[in-house]
């Protein structure tokens, strides 16, 4: 019998494995080292690699549902997976498998299921029966029974999916696409339906519409299965499996520096990635210091003033509601002094004493920052060359209420990284910081003094 892609768009000898025997233990990690078997990686650009680790990584979501067990069910919820896949159940009938950033809020009531997935890409298995609804800002999905994906993007001009790339998205894009059973796309607009091997797509402001078949999206790089492998993984499993871990392990190593230089940007004329904040090199940072350039990211309390992390518990990649807990209680030690110290800086360098009361973070910061352009600028060169570890120019006068601004920022976000390891280890929460968890987006002040002046202490 022809080998040939069954119509939820998986490799039918893939199934075939499967079946042979129970599922052993890690059999999820092998079914993705399986599926990236049979190709040189390495070689490969990086959205081909990031195109197939998708494919593969729905193949893993596939197989989590099938082997997740019974557990005790809420009958509403929130979930955010940040830089890993989450895995949660949606009622005793319904899973949702979460790629990185996306996000989602579920409940149950009168026997339905609606979820709100307001970004990201979320894969889904809903047992038959259930009436069970996504809702989204482009659309929403009906379905009775299925597998299938929602991807929503947001003011994105390409984005890459899990079946190729669907270009000119704007605002608020939904893309379904269906691997078993049927589904309605529908928005105020117009309507859709689905069937297993279908892709819609619908926009703000459009009608639902099917985009393509899944066969026919199907990359044709994509590598498949081998009838070596398939008769190795039968007659020695074990070896088999210990060979695609190695290349599992090379493969993770890949898709790590490509998530790294997605996130960090491409490079500017010097070679470093524009949106790089952290982890510079010695040479990165001379180069920064010959352009009076710092890099830095605020904490988010000491910008908006609000002392509590919401939104996380187990729906932040497995954060517990016990380790939240122990967050916020660094969080109320550490936002207070500094917040106070922020007030008492912006009293000094403007003499507003009612704003300094009144006024949010960010807005005292703005102000000083726009108040004193020539200090910012001294600042930033004295800054840039300490961080390069060579001597900046003599300060008489004393560091200016701008720069006492910027070393508060720079303490209290590496003070609050700090006190988050001691909860969730130096690695994971550095990590974290790296994705913007807790901080706000990145900062570049650049440009050097044009003219020597004298430094004012901000009095």
């Amino acid at each position: 019998m022809a080998d040939r892609p069954t119509d939820d768009g998986l490799d039918p000898r893939y199934r075939e494995v499967w079946r042979a025997a129970p599922p052993p233990s890690g059999f999820v990690d092998r079914v993705l080292a399986v599926t990236h078997a049979e190709g040189n990686v390495a070689a490969r650009k990086r959205r081909s690699l990031l195109g197939r680790a998708a494919i593969a990584l729905a193949v893993v979501a596939a197989a989590a549902v099938v082997l997740v067990g019974a557990r005790p069910r809420a009958r509403e919820g929130e979930h955010l997976a940040t830089t890993a896949r989450l895995s949660v159940s949606i009622t005793e009938r319904a899973t949702a498998v979460l790629e990185p950033r996306a996000h989602l809020r579920w409940r149950s009531a009168g026997g339905r299921v609606t979820v709100e997935q307001d970004g990201g890409d979320v894969f889904y298995r809903v047992d038959r029966g259930v009436a069970f609804e996504v809702k989204t800002a482009a659309g929403s999905v009906l379905v009775k029974g299925t597998c299938f994906k929602v991807e929503v993007t947001a003011m994105s001009p390409t984005t890459h999916t899990l079946i190729g790339a669907v270009s000119g998205m704007a605002i608020t894009a939904l893309a379904v696409t269906v691997y078993e059973g049927m589904v309605e796309v529908q928005n105020e607009h117009g309507e859709t339906r689905l069937g297993a091997g279908d892709r819609g797509v619908a926009e703000q402001g459009e009608a639902p519409r099917v985009a393509r078949p899944l066969s026919a999206a199907r990359p044709s790089n994509v590598p498949r299965l081998s009838d070596a492998t398939l008769a190795a993984l039968r007659e020695d499993p074990r070896a088999t499996i210990a060979a695609l871990e190695q290349k599992v392990a090379s493969l993770s190593s890949e898709l790590t520096e490509a998530r790294r230089q997605e996130l960090e940007g491409p490079r500017d004329k010097d070679g470093i990635p524009k949106k790089k904040f952290h982890d510079f090199t010695p040479e990165e940072l001379t180069i920064l210091a010959s352009r009076c350039e710092i890099r830095y990211d605020i904490p988010k309390f000491l910008s908006s003033g609000r002392i509590e992390l919401r939104g996380l518990g187990d729906a932040s990649n497995g954060i517990s509601e016990a380790e939240v807990a122990q967050l916020n209680r660094h969080l109320r030690e550490l936002a207070p002094p500094n917040l106070e110290r922020l007030r008492a800086l912006y009293r000094d360098g403007t003499g507003d004493h009612a704003g300094a009361a009144t006024l949010a973070p960010k807005q005292m910061i703005r102000a000083l920052f726009e108040r004193y352009p020539q200090e910012l600028d001294r600042a930033k060169q004295r800054l840039s060359l300490e961080r390069a570890g060579l001597p900046p120019p003599p300060d008489p006068g004393g560091p200016s209420v701008v720069e006492q601004l910027l070393r508060l920022i720079f303490a209290a976000g590496d003070e609050l990284e700090r006190r988050g390891a001691q909860v969730l280890g130096a690695e994971r929460t550095h990590e974290l910081r790296r994705n913007g968890a807790g901080y706000e987006p990145g900062n570049i002040q650049s440009g050097c003094p044009t003219a020597p002046a004298s430094t004012i202490s901000g009095q």
